[in-house]
This record gives C-alpha cells, structure tokens and sequence, in this order.
C-alpha cells in the first residue's frame, strides 16, 4: 500500500509539472511492471512452466513433475541462507541430472554461488534417492535378455 500511496504522490506532484513529465513517469512505470511481469516469467516456480511444455522439454513433462514434488517437497531442506526454494531446488538437480549443466552454467541460472549449486545437489539428491528407490525395478537376467534388441542379444552376455 506504501508503494501505491507513493505513486500517487508523484503522480500529484507531476500533474502540476510539464506533460512531458507526466508521460515518462507512465512510460517508466508500464515499463517497469513489464520487466517485473518478464523475471517472474523467467523464474522456475510451478505457475511459469503450466501450460507451456516447451519450457519442460528435457524434463519430466509437468504433471509427472508436478507429482513428483508434491512427493519430495516435505523432505527437500529448507535453508534460510539459500534464497532458492523448493521447487527451484528440485529443478536444479533435475536439469544437473538430465542435461548434464555445468555447476557453473546452474549457478548462473539460478544466481547463487557454485558451491551453493554443490550443496543444493547434494542434499536433495539424497532426498531423491530416499523417497524415490521403491519406484526403480530392475530386470532380473532372463527379462533382461527377453527385452534386449536382437543386436544387444548377440554380443552382450547377461
């Protein structure tokens, strides 16, 4: 309400000024709302990637994701140091995973340091792999060979 109560104010004080005035304080406050609009569009939280796949591409496709927060989403750790949250945080290890991005390339991405990245990873690896092992099944030798292609077949032995 302050900031509201501030633009008014100016808004007053340029109404007894010049039209030129005037139309550059509207022009640098559209302007203003526009970037603010474009940084949170830009942000990976849950609102920004519904309804547009291409931002989920290389991961999983967003209700799979969706899902698999709300399941990780108590165990992730918050830190009152880190100014990522969760749903960042979980994004951050899903694109080091699946992209293979450099420490250094998250660290942009997400504006904090790259020991940062290194500690987030870490930590939230271990919730994934925790909350997550029951869902992986592995073949027993005979299914294995059953699924293998034909070219596997020939030169692998199981």
């Amino acid at each position: 309400m302050e900031g509201i109560h501030c633009n008014f104010t100016l808004l007053g004080k340029l109404e007894s000024g010049n039209t030129v005035e005037r139309s550059e304080f509207q022009r640098l406050t559209t302007e203003n709302i526009n970037l603010k609009k474009r940084v949170s569009e830009m942000k990976l939280t849950p609102n920004s990637l519904y309804g547009k796949e291409d931002k989920v591409k290389y991961l999983p496709e967003y209700l799979t994701l969706m899902k698999v927060f709300q399941l990780l989403e108590l165990y992730i750790p918050e830190s009152s140091r880190s100014p990522i949250f969760k749903f960042e945080k979980l994004m951050l290890v899903l694109m080091k995973l699946r992209l293979n991005l450099p420490i250094q390339d998250l660290a942009y991405r997400f504006e904090v340091s790259k020991s940062t990245v290194s500690r987030i990873f870490n930590s939230v690896i271990h919730v994934l792999y925790g909350r997550m092992k029951d869902f992986i099944f592995w073949l027993d030798g005979k299914q294995l060979q059953l699924t293998m292609p034909m070219e596997f077949r020939k030169k692998v032995l199981v």
